[in-house]
């Protein structure tokens, strides 16, 4: 009988406390699960998983379930990091000027900036660069490293976040023509035009997905130089970035391998002529490129821009750090097919739309900018 009352003391006592810890979390006297912080969600010493299906169950921005805001987007920078190991130094210095450049814009003061690093490895920034956060220190890698950590971030909030993606263009190439180039690219991407962009929850007409320092139909929908301000309402619209890498060399062995009605596009004279544009790596987006043809894939993509002085790879702006942020719908004239004889049929409207198909089952809408871009055949 004495060991009997003793054990209902004892289950009294656990049901009590149990009961007061149900109140306190109740009442955030103490934290809950999902105030856990997500930096225990991740194994940094664990390999990049590319392959999606596996990345998902390891993503490391674990959050709670979203609920719709309107306002502000929060949010965060995503930064691909390449540091030569044969100019350890200039790579640094790159990374300087660019940290250098998100301190000069107070709206991006307290926004976590998350960073992948490839190359030289056991090299420390050259400056604390808080908020900040290493995601992965990896010897081999290229863009996609960090874009799919992007990617995963935007999956785990689409309704309220919105990312800028930048890297340290010219690390690998260190030329004057690059640093130009750079320099425009780091401006527009962390203009307040850019940042600040009007979403679907603001009530006005000039809405745009995704901003960058300028647009370019040419040869594909893409940014020069890959940095852009997107939201992720817009970014988890698009393939995963691994998937789009095999799909994107798919569809070009496809192309390669087929002719050109048997893939139900309209006939077209001198199909010989600039053939080569086909096996370029670059116009085509496959290896490496595909992640600079990525963030405009998608047929509902609506960019905006900010620098409306004409530009390429080869002649970027004489005088970047004069260039002045005014944030218009693109594409505009600097963007539209100037010379349509130059590109092979390939990048024209039928072709385009035929892309759409084959990675994404839809086209554009109606109304879209694509049909006053592209040229029919």
């Amino acid at each position: 009988m004495g060991a009997l009352k003793r054990f209902a003391t004892i289950l009294w006592y656990l049901i009590f406390a149990a009961g007061l810890m149900h109140i306190r979390t109740f009442l955030k006297l103490e934290p809950s699960a999902s105030q856990t912080p997500i930096s225990i969600f991740y194994n940094h010493s664990a390999p990049l998983i590319m392959d999606n299906a596996t990345f998902s169950t390891l993503s490391y921005f674990q959050a709670a379930q979203e609920t719709p805001k309107k306002g502000k987007k929060e949010l965060a920078i995503f930064y691909n990091i390449f540091i030569s190991p044969d100019d350890v130094n200039s790579s640094l210095a790159i990374v300087q000027e660019q940290l250098d450049y998100r301190d000069a814009h107070p709206n991006l003061a307290d926004v976590m900036l998350y960073y992948a690093k490839i190359g030289a490895q056991n090299v420390q920034l050259p400056r604390r660069c808080d908020p900040c956060e290493e995601l992965t220190s990896v010897k081999h890698g290229s863009e996609l490293t960090t874009i799919q950590f992007l990617y995963e971030f935007c999956r785990d909030q689409p309704l309220s976040g919105r990312v800028i993606y930048i890297h340290d263009k010219g690390s690998f190439t260190n030329t004057p023509r690059n640093k130009k180039l750079r320099v425009t690219l780091t401006r527009g991407a962390f203009s307040e035009e850019c940042t600040e962009m009007p979403s679907d929850n603001d009530d006005t007409e000039d809405k745009c997905d995704i901003c960058s320092a300028q647009f370019s139909v040419v040869p594909v929908p893409h940014t020069i130089g890959n940095m852009f301000v997107a939201d992720c309402d817009y970014i988890v619209k698009l393939m995963p970035p691994a998937k789009y890498i095999k799909a994107k060399e798919a569809l070009a062995i496809k192309f390669w391998n087929s002719t050109w009605e048997s893939l139900g596009l309209p006939p077209y004279p001198n199909l010989d002529k600039k053939q080569e544009q086909l096996y370029r790596k670059g116009s085509m987006g496959i290896g490496r490129f595909a992640m600079e043809h990525w963030a405009y894939s998608h047929p509902s993509v609506r960019p905006c821009d900010v620098f409306h002085e004409k530009y390429d790879y080869r002649t970027p702006p004489a005088h970047p750090r004069k260039l002045v942020a005014e944030r218009q719908i693109a594409p505009q004239g600097n963007a539209s097919f100037s010379d349509i004889e130059s590109y092979h049929p390939w990048f024209r409207l039928p072709a385009r739309l035929y892309e759409y198909r084959e990675l994404y089952s839809q086209v554009p809408p109606n109304n879209s900018w694509v049909y006053r871009a592209y040229p029919p055949l």
